[in-house]
């Protein structure tokens, strides 16, 4: 699962570079955010990762769920010994996101080569 986070934030954070990619990109984002609003909405914790609630019910069952909801916290904290304001990473996950999100499309639209 680590695996599988690392490949999902590597191309969310470096695809929009990746310019024969750019339309698959824009559909890999869009699925991001619709995880996170769509699970959100489900589950009513906006901003909540699919595949992060599948690692931490399988930590769960092994008595190892993380205080933190957040994967990139977890990482952090558990992982890295930082311990930074779970809502300020947030904020910073969000940021990075729409940046790169909005690098993406104004690149796939072709405003900027």
């Amino acid at each position: 699962m680590h695996l599988l986070h690392f490949v999902i934030i590597l191309a969310s954070v470096f695809g929009f570079l990746l310019t024969n990619l750019l339309g698959y990109y824009i559909i890999f984002q869009g699925l991001i955010l619709c995880s996170w609003i769509g699970y959100g909405f489900y589950d009513k914790r906006w901003g909540r990762c699919i595949i992060t609630e599948i690692q931490w019910n399988i930590k769960d069952y092994h008595g190892e769920r993380p205080e933190t909801e957040s994967y990139i916290q977890y990482w952090l904290k558990y992982k890295l010994g930082v311990n930074a304001n779970e809502k300020t990473v947030d904020k910073y996950i969000t940021l990075i996101f729409a940046v790169t999100f909005i690098a993406g499309i104004v690149r796939f639209i072709g405003l900027v080569p």
